[in-house]
């Protein structure tokens, strides 16, 4: 893992995104580079009387942004990390998955203390599928410190969850102790289903020593997730996100969905 992409919301070294990624950083010896995004409102843009105002308003705010590029290399330096600021002006999805491009991971912190912030179509769900690279998703509630010790994987033997797996790789290997929650996929058994991918054999050949357990709650498969979670002090999960689609989980619900609300632990997601 050597480039790490984080999101930076706010200019604290304390908020649980970027703390988990000066962590990951220091542990890796990878290079962070810390984006903050200017967002541009097209609503803004509808009357021409508002055009100036909001150019002026951007325009203050992007310099102020570019200001915090020094508190950025120095919360880098005392972690002893490599470390590149970046203040753009954009579509925040746009610009993420732009910057993305090249990273092995991005780092973003969900506001999960406000129940008011969107799961379905929110910064964090968009940008994954605008195709950034693997997401850890880290709620800003979380008291995680280290990351990465005590993982959970969700294993279902799909494209996502094995995504989402590789990208946990150097974690993984590092890692103290790895369980698996080995579930069925929604579409084992029909027709011209792929067959379900191999996890156990992957790792061993990557020196990955996990326990394995079958899954197959009764109730509510997010909940049960938790629960497993909780039992075995868990720091991380890992999982495929959004197995079906964005507008099925938000009409019926889902266990990404369920998880991005409700979880208190850094989730390595990828779609």
């Amino acid at each position: 893992m050597q480039e790490i992409l984080v999101h930076v919301r706010q200019a604290d070294v304390q908020a649980a995104g970027v703390r988990v990624a000066l962590e990951l950083g220091a542990r890796f010896g990878a290079r962070l580079s810390g984006l903050y995004v200017v967002p541009m409102v097209p609503a803004a843009f509808v009357a021409p009387e508002a055009v100036a105002i909001q150019g002026q308003f951007m325009a203050h705010e992007l310099e102020e942004a570019r200001g915090r590029a020094d508190w950025w290399r120095e919360a880098c330096a005392r972690r002893g990390v490599d470390g590149e600021w970046l203040a753009l002006e954009g579509d925040p999805v746009d610009v993420i998955a732009h910057c993305a491009s090249l990273a092995d991971l991005v780092v973003m912190e969900r506001p999960q203390s406000d129940p008011s912030a969107p799961v379905g179509f929110g910064t964090v769900s968009r940008s994954l599928f605008a195709g950034a690279s693997p997401m850890l998703v880290v709620p800003d509630v979380c008291q995680v410190r280290t990351p990465g010790r005590r993982v959970m994987i969700a294993w279902n033997g799909a494209r996502e969850a094995a995504r989402a797996v590789r990208a946990a790789l150097p974690l993984l290997q590092r890692a103290e102790a790895v369980r698996v929650l080995v579930g069925a996929r929604r579409d084992e058994g029909l027709p011209l289903a792929p067959p379900a991918l191999a996890l156990r054999p992957w790792l061993e050949r990557r020196g990955v020593t996990a326990d394995y357990v079958d899954f197959a709650p009764a109730g509510k498969v997010g909940s049960a997730m938790l629960e497993a979670a909780s039992a075995y002090e868990a720091d991380m999960l890992v999982m495929g996100a959004w197995g079906r689609s964005r507008l099925a989980e938000l009409a019926l619900g889902g266990t990404t969905r369920y998880l991005f609300q409700n979880s208190g632990l850094p989730l390595l997601v990828a779609h």
